[in-house]
């Protein structure tokens, strides 16, 4: 069985997402760490104080006859660790890596390689600030997208 288009969007994300590197011209390295699905926690043990996680937000679907059409918010939540130096400025962190997220996803492809509907490219929708635990030293932000496709009832692919 072929994968369902739902997966084909989320692997073109992932694969946007592992591209954000210093050494090509990214602010951050925000790239080595991309969880699918869930937000991470920065342990002492991770080599980079950055982590990205691709949340599926709740769908919108639309019935016309044989076909579904689906409304699919994806969150791109930006998990941040500043280190002692970072500390008076957390945010610009958070900043950083925000802006490489617009630039990995932003490209002139904006169907994800034809997957989404042939008169709706990707959208970019709010960024929000995450809330966090009082003394908790992570800061993080999640910058949603909106992606529109058609499926065929029953035939998810």
């Amino acid at each position: 069985m072929a994968a369902t288009r739902r997966r084909q969007i989320l692997e073109v994300f992932r694969t946007r997402l592992l591209g954000i590197k210093t050494v090509d011209g990214f602010n951050t390295n925000a790239g080595d760490l991309v969880f699918l699905g869930e937000t991470p926690v920065l342990g002492p043990d991770d080599t980079e104080p950055v982590a990205l996680a691709v949340v599926v937000l709740t769908d919108d679907v639309i019935h016309s006859q044989e076909n579904v059409k689906t409304v699919l918010p994806i969150e791109i939540q930006a998990i941040t660790k500043p280190n002692a130096h970072e500390q008076s400025q957390p945010w610009l962190l958070v900043e950083d890596v925000i802006g490489d997220v617009k630039t990995a996803i932003e490209t002139s492809d904006r169907t994800l390689g034809g997957l989404l509907s042939h008169q709706r490219d990707i959208r970019r929708g709010p960024t929000r600030f995450l809330e966090r635990e009082s003394g908790d030293d992570i800061i993080a932000a999640g910058i949603t997208y909106i992606v529109e496709f058609v499926e065929g009832w029953g035939a998810p692919a």
